[in-house]
């Protein structure tokens, strides 16, 4: 999730019932409720829902890198291949800007 750095100690994270089940309730069940048809979503979140983040699926392994940029933000997602030991050595992305996704 990115997030004003203010805003990250109200974010609720999973919490779990009794029955170890996710609560729907919680923070994290309603951010991947929102990003289940989308790639990512703007979500609120703390007591009163006051604070904004956005939160995106990295759909299996790998990183998000979040670089800033006069215009906005740039979320790049690193996979990892799969059996992979060592640190993967960075590289530049190679997506054309066509393939880009406006999230929030």
């Amino acid at each position: 999730m990115l997030c004003d750095a203010d805003a990250f100690a109200y974010w609720g994270g999973a919490i779990h019932r009794p029955a170890h089940e996710l609560d729907p309730a919680c923070d994290y069940a309603r951010a991947m409720s929102a990003v289940d048809d989308a790639d990512a979503a703007v979500i609120s979140f703390g007591a009163h829902h006051e604070h904004t983040g956005l939160i995106w699926d990295l759909e299996g392994e790998g990183t998000a890198e979040i670089a800033a940029a006069a215009d906005g933000l740039l979320l790049v997602r690193s996979r990892v291949p799969l059996g992979r030991t060592q640190a993967p050595r960075r590289r530049a992305a190679t997506a054309p800007a066509t393939q880009e996704i406006p999230a929030g």
